[in-house]
């Protein structure tokens, strides 16, 4: 009997249980429903790993429920705790704590910065889970049934592209549930807002994408000092994330660089930077192996996902959005071709955002295509001189190399 587990159905939806869940997506973070949603879901369950010699003795039926729970699995466990998300989460947490019981008026707050898809949202709602369920912990006090006169510790939104003062107060009013909040005026809305945070207890603020509040304008900086004034009548600590947040005047809360010394958010706010892993370093390893722990594959013997680590890299230029889909889809693909195992082959099958690939090109250059001599092929080219270029070795042109071969290259 082969030791290479059966190909499973090819179901777009094999993954997904629509029978124990909502036929409908959770609801968005940036509604208190699906924040609640959010901070209450429990960790999913690891499925339990059979035998070899277990899972061939399984029915069609039970090895393919064996994939869906591996499949499921593989899109819900994380996050993976980083070294950032750790440090960021361990010394935002203290000062949130200090925060909450400091003497009224502004308090100190965080910015996150840096590049797309580096996992800054994702460290900052996590974030705001750990900081709600430990402060109802302490408070005792439970998740709420019904909306309206809960305990709100924590709000999140997300900035759009064009914003104004009584755009944003629509965002926090909505969150909060503020009965009216499409129709109320600023001045209203402030009102409310600041009395609805008060009786609700919110002492967390996390506002997303800040790099759409670009201060080039005067109604850009007007809606900055509004940042300002609800952090100076709300009692809680403000988070910030966005990319290049520098670039876009916040710490010098206008348009020129002139005024920096006098901005408040300057010295008010820490600033962290997160960047992508760097290629063959400890903690770019250790991430690889996080991830390989969680990944549900028979066949996949362990750490050796680090002999991977360079491809992995060059395929993901080291951002972790980009790792965590190659790894996740990964194994799905594995499960679902019956290989049970990442390989370059395996991994080739996943197409990944466009910077990736774009990087990815630049990196590993696409292999000749079919018709590339046979000279070439085995490794009998030449180079200009007509030395030998040695045995396997590949020629190609990167420049003509298109996203589909550098996307199927190795299957």
């Amino acid at each position: 009997m082969s030791n290479q587990p059966d190909r499973v159905s090819n179901d777009p939806f094999g993954s997904i249980d629509l029978s124990e869940i909502s036929p409908l997506p959770p609801p968005p973070l940036v509604r208190f429903e699906g924040w609640r949603t959010f901070v209450e879901a429990t960790p999913p369950v690891r499925p339990l790993m059979p035998s070899l010699a277990v899972f061939h003795a399984m029915t069609k039926k039970e090895k393919g429920k064996f994939a869906t729970d591996r499949k499921r699995y593989h899109g819900k466990f994380g996050p993976i705790e980083t070294p950032a998300l750790s440090r960021i989460h361990e010394e935002a947490l203290r000062l949130a704590a200090l925060n909450y019981v400091s003497a009224p008026g502004a308090r100190p707050g965080i910015v996150l910065d840096g590049e797309g898809t580096l996992g800054k949202s994702t460290i900052s709602v996590e974030l705001g889970k750990k900081y709600e369920k430990s402060l109802r912990k302490k408070l005792m006090r439970p998740i709420d049934a019904k909306l309206g006169s809960d305990f709100i510790p924590v709000v999140y939104v997300t900035l759009p592209g064009e914003l104004t003062i009584r755009a944003f107060n629509r965002l926090i009013a909505q969150f909060l549930g503020i009965p009216g909040a499409a129709n109320g005026d600023v001045e209203w809305l402030n009102e409310r807002i600041i009395k609805t945070a008060d009786e609700c207890g919110v002492s967390l603020v996390i506002i997303d994408d800040i790099h759409f509040l670009k201060m080039k304008n005067r109604s850009a900086e007007s809606v900055n000092n509004h940042f300002k004034y609800l952090a100076s009548s709300i009692s809680a600590t403000f988070i910030y994330a966005g990319i290049h947040v520098e670039d876009t005047g916040l710490f010098s809360e206008s348009s020129s660089k002139d005024r920096e010394k006098f901005s408040q958010t300057r010295h008010r706010f820490k600033k962290y930077t997160i960047s992508p892993f760097q290629k063959g370093s400890e903690d770019f390893l250790n991430l690889l192996l996080a991830f390989e722990k969680n990944l549900l594959l028979l066949l996949q013997p362990e750490k050796s996902i680090l002999t991977l680590a360079d491809y992995i890299h060059d395929r993901t230029d080291g951002y972790i959005g980009a790792i965590s889909n190659l790894m996740r889809e990964g194994a799905n693909s594995a499960i679902q071709a019956g290989d049970e195992r990442l390989s370059e082959k395996v991994l080739n099958r996943i197409r990944l955002d466009h910077a990736a690939e774009q990087h990815r090109r630049i990196v590993r250059p696409a292999r000749p295509a079919s018709g590339t001599s046979q000279a070439v092929k085995t490794g009998r080219a030449t180079s200009k001189n007509g030395d030998p270029l040695g045995p396997g070795t590949l020629i190609a042109d990167p420049a003509s190399a298109t996203s589909d071969t550098a996307a199927t290259q190795g299957q």
